[in-house]
């Protein structure tokens, strides 16, 4: 599975979505007074898991829709969308991972480009943006800022700044770019102090101040000032909220605020903080003009927002948007409250992690929506076992708790797939394995596919799964016949293994590795996470593909590349290669099989390859269709 280090679960998409309606009704309780217009709102998604969303409160018909975007354009937004701003009439959506600027038009959601952000072949990872003068401004984790023409729709500029930038802002001719340096500290240059002063126009470094440790969310006033978040190390060196004048580029003030996000409107800023390890947190409310603290507790009624995760100001009437990520496994909530803190409406179950908020006042829906998705009876109708390898989110996708047990577990499992499409079960690494059915057996349609497993690759991100089924030949009702694989296109391949056995044996102490043994000969220790629920070793026994992630020179980027055909989580959804056929079906000594049905479907994870710290390759399923 794609990794998720500290950094990124601070700044990027966490967990798990829970369920797949693409409409919603608001509680029939909160009155939202608005006639017209949509709320967008921008869900993270899962870091490296391709399940961004883009979902649209209608306020004209008084619904949401959680998967407008998919629903729209006919295809996934990308993988982590970390901010989303509206300038003139359209939406300009940054997704960090997919390294790409996404423009929408605003009124209707379509899609206008996606301008890549790469360096010849790697990826930049845009961050955040802002925008001056008919021009966006993109900062990205490579260390650049990048400038795109809002008529062409493409980057005319790129200049270096500091490491890894993770805020931009414009104020007085000026570009203010906060370099964190958090995806390098894991690597001993550790955290970034600095803010990066360009000229918008010319886009040359004017200066670089030093601010303090680990600089975040920046944003400007109306006042002539610069604020930025410095995060410390959240450890033992605590926060700050620094403020720069932008006419000398000092630093006018250092407030003792450990602020980790905040927007800025009129007068005032909406500040809060949300510690990760004591999951507590506070919303403030500050005032620019008198640069003092004008609220303890923005929030004057008993609304309560558990995991503040993002915060954004309504430009036309200053309602206060701030997102409620939950508990990182269900999906989050957004809540409107009024410039003097009380609850207008909230929108529950909007996505996994919303982070960003914008009205559209001309939104209309005009039957763009379109439900291309199937009958719910083409889904997984039943799950019979779960049986994961060590994976470093094993456990999480589902969550275990203490004293859950096999039965347990499953029936997460199943929660998460039957009659789904968006759900997220992690198989671990080689051998962990699913096995379903639909409610129908499979048909082999000649000369057509037969069904397809949902996965969350992308370009570059596959994690092949073989696919093997079984027709139920004694009657029984259960899949306890043979099984059959479908041979893809690495079956034949000679570095393919076949009959290869792997025992995964238990750590002794909590943090230490597993012990990997094959049947060849071959010992490894993977430092990932064992399923508690599994007993003191686990056994699989299967075809064993060669890795296939490479890892570019000279960088620390991997690439998880993609089989032709023939696996789960090898290819995206709305490839015709993610598609399977029973023709490819073949007994255990490697023969052809002519099956004119089967019952049951076992998936489990083909490669076994562990990448540092991106982690091991673990097949994903979100679901399953039967054509």
């Amino acid at each position: 599975m794609k990794k998720i280090v500290i950094f990124l679960l601070m700044l990027g998409g966490l967990f798990a979505c829970n369920d797949m309606e693409s409409v919603l009704e608001p509680d029939p309780d909160i009155v939202v007074t608005e006639d017209r217009g949509g709320l967008y709102v921008l869900c993270d998604g899962n870091y490296s898991l391709n399940n961004s969303t883009l979902a649209v409160y209608d306020f004209g018909t008084r619904s949401m829709h959680r998967r407008f975007f998919e629903a729209v354009n006919g295809r996934k937004l990308g993988d982590t969308g970390n901010e989303m701003l509206l300038y003139g009439s359209k939406l300009y959506v940054v997704m960090n991972v997919s390294s790409q600027l996404e423009v929408l038009d605003a009124r209707t959601g379509l899609s206008l480009a996606q301008i890549p952000f790469f360096d010849a072949d790697r990826a930049r990872q845009p961050r955040d943006l802002c925008f001056w003068e008919d021009k966006v401004y993109v900062c990205s984790f490579d260390g650049t800022v990048a400038r795109v023409d809002t008529a062409l729709l493409q980057v005319d500029g790129v200049v270096k700044v500091g490491r890894n930038p993770d805020g931009i802002t414009y104020s007085n001719g000026k570009l203010y770019v906060s370099n964190s340096g958090g995806l390098d500290y894991a690597t001993g240059l550790g955290y970034e102090r600095t803010v990066s002063i360009l000229d918008a126009e010319s886009m040359q470094l004017i200066k670089t101040l030093d601010v303090g440790l680990n600089p975040g969310r920046i944003r400007a006033d109306r006042y002539g000032y610069v604020y930025v978040s410095c995060r410390g190390n959240y450890s033992d060196v605590p926060g700050t909220w620094v403020c720069i004048d932008a006419q000398s580029d000092e630093v006018h003030r250092v407030f003792d605020l450990d602020v980790l996000n905040f927007d800025v409107y009129d007068r005032y800023a909406y500040l809060y903080h949300y510690d990760y390890e004591r999951q507590d947190s506070w919303i403030k409310l500050f005032d620019l003009l008198n640069q003092e603290e004008a609220r303890s507790n923005f929030i004057t009624d008993a609304t309560v927002v558990r995991t503040p995760y993002g915060v954004d100001v309504r430009a036309d009437n200053g309602d206060v948007f701030i997102t409620d990520a939950g508990n990182f496994v269900t999906s989050g909530d957004v809540c409107c409250f009024d410039p003097e803190g009380r609850l207008k409406y909230r929108l529950t179950q909007v996505g996994v992690s919303p982070n960003s908020v914008v009205y559209v006042s001309d939104f209309v829906a005009s039957g763009s929506v379109n439900d291309t998705m199937p009958a719910e009876a083409n889904y997984i109708a039943r799950v019979w076992s779960y049986a994961p390898a060590p994976g470093q989110f094993v456990g999480r996708y589902p969550s275990y708790e203490a004293g859950d047990d096999a039965v347990f577990m499953l029936e997460k499992v199943s929660e998460q797939l039957i009659g789904r499409a968006d759900g997220l079960v992690s198989l671990g690494a080689y051998g962990g394995s699913l096995v379903f059915s639909f409610a129908e057996p499979i048909r082999n349609r000649a000369g057509l596919s037969d069904f397809t497993i949902l996965g969350n690759a992308f370009s570059q991100s596959a994690e092949p799964g073989i696919v093997e089924v079984s027709v139920d030949a004694n009657g029984n009702g259960l899949p306890d016949d043979p099984w059959f694989e479908l041979a893809g296109s690495a079956y034949a391949q000679a570095d393919t293994k076949k009959r290869i056995r792997v025992t995964y044996q238990k750590p002794t102490q909590s943090g230490d590795s597993v012990q990997v043994r094959f049947s060849d000969g071959r010992f490894e220790r993977m430092p990932s996470v064992y399923p508690d629920w599994a007993g003191d070793s686990i056994v699989f026994t299967g075809t064993l593909l060669a890795p296939t992630a490479t890892r570019k020179e000279n960088t620390g980027f991997w690439i998880l590349n993609a089989l032709d055909w023939g696996y789960a989580d090898n290819k995206p959804n709305i490839s015709e290669a993610s598609h399977l056929d029973l023709d490819w079906a073949v007994d255990a000594d490697g023969h052809a099989v002519a099956l004119e049905e089967a019952h049951f479907v076992r998936v489990y994870t083909g490669v076994y390859q562990h990448m540092g710290v991106v982690g091991e390759l673990s097949t994903e399923i979100c679901g399953a269709i039967l054509f």
